[in-house]
């Protein structure tokens, strides 16, 4: 088998990979630690991928200054979308309020117009008692007229009755007619 094929059927299979790697691992550490070139190879190739103090603290002012960024960003977009929701909510009550004085308006004029049938109403009704009250004074000028004939018309009739009654009675008591 060649090396290109054993490579390949590594890659391949997990299972032969890791029996593989168990396998060469003892020879590989034992040659690590007796070879000092070998271990100062490693050494400088880990280095590279190590961070130190100052590349921590260079990573650490970046991290502060993106969070600051995003914050700044975060607030922008947060006041952004208050203002969009506050026009959104201030447009809302303004339809509203516009609809609700339209109604007010409509219930107000309707109210007006049945007043203004009521007071009709009234006027009518008004106009009635009046002609009522034309027509009872009418009838009290009657009455009065009437009573005055009725007092006219009893004093005749006592009159009357006297002249027919008491004259001939007192005659009579007088002897003079027998």
């Amino acid at each position: 088998m060649s090396v290109s094929s054993l490579l390949e059927e590594l890659r391949k299979d997990r299972r032969l990979r890791e029996e593989f790697i168990s396998e060469i691992m003892p020879d590989v550490m034992l040659r690590i630690a007796v070879d000092r070139d070998l271990r100062i190879s490693l050494l400088r190739a880990i280095a590279g991928d190590v961070a130190t103090k100052e590349d921590l603290r260079e990573l650490e002012k970046m991290l502060r200054e993106d969070m600051r960024d995003l914050e700044r960003r975060l607030r922008e977009y947060i006041d952004k979308r208050i203002d969009e929701v506050d026009k959104g909510i201030n447009k809302r009550i303004d339809e509203i309020d516009k609809g609700l004085n339209k109604r007010i308006d409509d219930l107000k004029a309707y109210i007006d117009s049945r007043f203004e049938s009521m007071d009709e109403r009234f006027n009518v009704v008004e106009r009635r008692f009046e002609t009522v009250n034309v027509r009872i004074e009418g009838l009290d000028k009657r009455l009065d007229d009437l009573n005055k004939y009725v007092r006219v018309t009893l004093i005749a009739i006592l009159t009357t009755l006297i002249a027919t009654i008491l004259v001939p009675l007192v005659l009579r008591v007088l002897g003079l007619i027998t």
